[in-house]
């Protein structure tokens, strides 16, 4: 009874390693979390690291940047940061 207990454990804490990976690389943590649970946590492993990361820096759209502060995605244009409201880089600071 405990070493299943320990293997379910260990099971779902395999799992919610893989939500926070699925998080990391730009994907849906819930639905890596319950495929890891349903397959296993063995098994969606290499499942994840073979799909393309959804965070690296080649799929943001050539009108878009990241903000130096926050990191979210802004227009090149904005002025300023629309979630933390830091100036933009390309914005020069006047004093």
């Amino acid at each position: 009874m405990e070493i299943q207990f320990a293997l379910l454990v260990s099971w779902v804490v395999c799992a919610l390693l893989m939500a926070l990976l699925a998080k990391h690389r730009g994907r849906s943590a819930v639905g890596w979390t319950f495929a890891s649970l349903a397959l296993s946590p063995l098994a969606a492993l290499p499942l994840l690291l073979m799909m393309k990361n959804m965070n690296s820096e080649e799929n943001i759209p050539a009108n878009l940047m990241r903000c130096p502060h926050c990191s979210e995605l802004i227009s090149r244009d904005a002025p300023k940061c629309k979630f933390c409201g830091a100036l933009a880089a390309n914005q020069a600071v006047e004093f």
